[in-house]
């Protein structure tokens, strides 16, 4: 959205920024949902929990990601989201939503396009839990992240990111245990391929690295590129 009546437009639809520190619960599952985020700074995950505590990482949210709204018809949220590192968020109420994107052409395509972009980020994520090894799901997650962050294709011998991420959250985000996780990311240091150390990636050998992930052509793109929308 450009100019000075869209911008207006934003301001009256939004509340106030929401400033969250790490940790902190964007929204329960299964809390009512009524607002949908624009995460403007820091990182995010939106999980889904089984009764017994088991939980999955669905997807990692960077500055940018619009997420929260739910289907029409479906009242609560069906996800949880949190933020993994200090995060600054843009709170639209739902009505507002509406209204923004009935009279502004832009912010619906926007809107779409982010849903589209996230649905093909989750059939990746789907395909590596069901198809590639416990190392290439690692590995998977590790270059996805990294160029996310770094907005760069391909990854080069030295790169260093900070990925704020536990053993733990790995091993939800990929369907193995922390156990497993850790086991795997020894391995990706014995090999001199990457080392995840105190929440850092250090790539030793990116293309090793980047053969592991075995990545379909079309991702990078979608990884490295931004919106061809803004809202600002």
């Amino acid at each position: 959205m450009r100019g000075a009546a869209a911008l207006a437009a934003l301001e009256a639809a939004r509340k106030p920024a929401r400033y969250l520190p790490p940790g902190a619960i964007v929204y329960h599952q299964e809390e009512p949902d009524d607002v949908a985020f624009n995460l403007i700074s820091g990182w995010a995950m939106l999980t889904q929990s089984l009764p017994d505590g088991r939980r999955q990482v669905l997807r990692f949210l960077l500055p940018g990601a619009v997420f929260g709204p739910t289907p029409q018809g479906q009242a609560l949220h069906g996800s949880a989201a949190e933020a993994l590192t200090p995060a600054v968020l843009c709170v639209i109420p739902r009505e507002g939503m509406t209204a923004l994107r009935r009279h502004w052409p832009e912010f619906d395509d926007r809107l779409m396009w982010c849903i589209e972009r996230d649905a093909e980020l989750a059939a990746g994520l789907l395909t590596s839990i069901g198809q590639r090894t416990a190392i290439e799901r690692v590995a998977y997650l590790l270059v996805e992240l990294a160029m996310r962050a770094l907005r760069r294709f391909p990854l080069r011998n030295g790169d260093t990111v900070a990925l704020p991420l536990t053993q733990t959250v790995i091993a939800e985000a990929t369907g193995l245990t922390a156990v497993h996780v850790n086991r795997m990311l020894r391995e990706l240091r014995q090999r001199q391929v990457a080392i995840f150390l105190q929440r850092r990636l250090t790539v030793l050998d990116a293309a090793a690295l980047l053969a592991l992930a075995s990545l379909p052509p079309e991702l990078p793109a979608l990884w490295t590129g931004t919106s061809p929308f803004s809202f600002a």
